[in-house]
């Protein structure tokens, strides 16, 4: 990825950045976001971005999670095995049994589309596997 497609990449969150006040947060700066295998700078930094989005975007449809630490939220929601499939028409996650299940399904994510600001219009499906 060229600096400038990363820079490109970012901008396209930038709004949600603010929005969800990601600076103030701490997200942007959470170690547990660091990639292994380090990606070069431009592109790290950008995947990184898209990361906290996401994760923050995923709390505040959580009951409680609004403000949870990315940590918290990956031990808790997000520590189970996954498939994505990023197809034109949605983003389908087949999903183990996470540890806080429960959580997703009084949210009702489990049992609908949704959609979340960073991705526009296509849908996110969440299932789990049986």
């Amino acid at each position: 990825m060229s600096t400038a497609d990363a820079e490109r990449f970012s901008r396209r969150f930038a709004a949600l950045v603010e929005h969800r006040e990601l600076s103030v947060s701490g997200d942007l700066t959470e170690p547990s976001l660091l990639l292994d295998p380090p990606l070069a700078s431009p592109t790290a930094g950008a995947l990184r971005v898209a990361a906290a989005v996401l994760l923050r975007e995923l709390s505040h449809r959580l009951p409680g999670q609004a403000h949870a630490g990315v940590g918290h939220l990956r031990r808790n929601v997000l520590a189970s095995g996954a498939t994505v499939r990023a197809a034109p028409e949605a983003v389908v996650v087949e999903l183990d049994p996470p540890p806080l299940g429960v959580l997703l399904s009084l949210a009702g994510l489990s049992r609908r589309r949704f959609t979340l600001p960073a991705t526009g219009e296509r849908p996110w499906v969440l299932t789990q596997r049986r």
